[in-house]
């Protein structure tokens, strides 16, 4: 049996995930694919919490061809705090860099 995916979140987006405003993660170099997947939170405090989800659609980029709409269904107020989050995420990421929408919902 395939291992379910694992989608590593920082602890910080956990509320805005379980609140359904955050349906989306933007990844790079770390590939999934539709299907179901726990979401992984690995807190400061070494708690370790997992939510079922599914993964709906995966979708490939450019990180300059984002949009404000993916910013929001990411859970961020505009593209520009969704490219900020990137740039703390992925430090030297290009805009002609490649990403991955990752589209999910909760079990």
């Amino acid at each position: 049996m395939e291992q379910e995916q694992r989608i590593y979140m920082w602890e910080g987006y956990e509320e805005s995930i379980r609140s359904g405003e955050k349906q989306q993660t933007i990844r790079v170099d770390d590939p999934f694919h539709e299907g179901s997947a726990q979401i992984v939170f690995e807190k400061e405090s070494g708690e370790v919490v997992t939510i079922q989800a599914q993964v709906t659609s995966v979708a490939s980029t450019q990180r300059s061809e984002l949009s404000e709409k993916q910013a929001r269904n990411d859970g961020f107020g505009s593209l520009s705090e969704l490219q900020e989050a990137l740039d703390t995420h992925y430090p030297g990421l290009a805009a002609d860099d490649k990403v991955d929408i990752v589209e999910f919902k909760l079990q």
